[in-house]
């Protein structure tokens, strides 16, 4: 693969791309801080969400733009910006692309690009990050779904979103900045990158079977009418819970509940397709 990247880079930078092997998630870190800096006019990572994820949190505010060769497993920021996964024509982009402002989620700890969640969610995203697993690709998500289903219990929350209130069981609540995440599921098919809003989606308790039953339709967005469905948007929201709850950002542990999430609109720049 990156004897592939670098041919393509050298196709359509020359000798202004400079590519760097990262060794760890603060070294990615280290480098964007380093980018923005310099004043850099793109950043560009190569791998998933999470590669991403750490890049963002040292380009948002500035004027550095971030572009994605997404070579991960979900890669749905790629995804929510029509970004390809090809990597000639995801590195064409960046040549070819057009500079745009998204907003972020922020929590106490970090910024995040598409979706954060409590409950299910963040213990499905635990597992599929587990570096023991051998699956990867569309599969890994809804595999880890059906292991976590197993022993999982509904959670007591209550969650402010600016005005609006709610309390009770969950199985999952997600606090979302783009539609989808997980390979493809459109959690929040009304959400958009751009608009200075986060969209709210708590799945309230309900049997195994009939999650298992309406998750399907989470593929096509069409699940937003499920009863067991509490849909809010807000531009400020708090989540408090009976016991610590782990909050996920962009399939990354961010910190535990009680937690306060707001939107920074037009915080990042990124290359996307015109």
């Amino acid at each position: 693969m990156l004897p592939r990247i670098q041919t393509s880079l050298g196709q359509w930078f020359g000798n202004q791309a400079h590519v760097t092997v990262t060794t760890s998630a603060q070294h990615v870190r280290e480098l964007a801080r380093a980018a923005a800096r310099e004043g850099a006019e793109i950043f560009a990572v190569c791998g998933g969400d999470g590669t991403a994820h750490y890049a963002l949190q040292e380009l948002v505010h500035t004027s550095t733009a971030l572009g994605l060769v997404p070579i991960g497993n979900g890669n749905d920021l790629a995804v929510n910006l029509a970004i390809p996964r090809e990597p000639e024509d995801s590195i064409k982009i960046l040549s070819t692309g057009t500079r745009r402002s998204i907003d972020v989620g922020q929590a106490r700890t970090a910024f995040y690009s598409c979706i954060a969640g409590v409950g299910l969610d963040s213990e499905v995203n635990r597992r599929a990050n587990d570096s023991k697993w051998w699956i990867r690709g569309r599969a890994r998500y809804p595999l880890a779904i059906l292991q976590t289903l197993i022993s999982f219990r509904p959670r007591h929350v209550r969650i402010r979103c600016d005005q609006q209130i709610f309390e009770g069981p969950i199985m999952f609540a997600v606090v979302a900045n783009a539609s989808s995440y997980g390979r493809g599921i459109r959690i929040a098919p009304l959400a958009v990158l751009d608009d200075g809003m986060l969209d709210v989606c708590i799945v309230k308790a309900m049997s195994k079977l009939e999650l298992l039953r309406v998750y399907p339709q989470t593929y096509k967005g069409t699940h937003v009418d499920h009863p067991a469905l509490v849909k809010l948007r807000g531009r400020e929201i708090e989540i408090e819970s009976e016991r610590p709850l782990d909050l996920f950002g962009d399939g990354e542990y961010l910190e535990p509940t009680p937690t306060r999430i707001q939107v920074i609109p037009s915080a990042l720049r990124v290359v996307a397709p015109r």
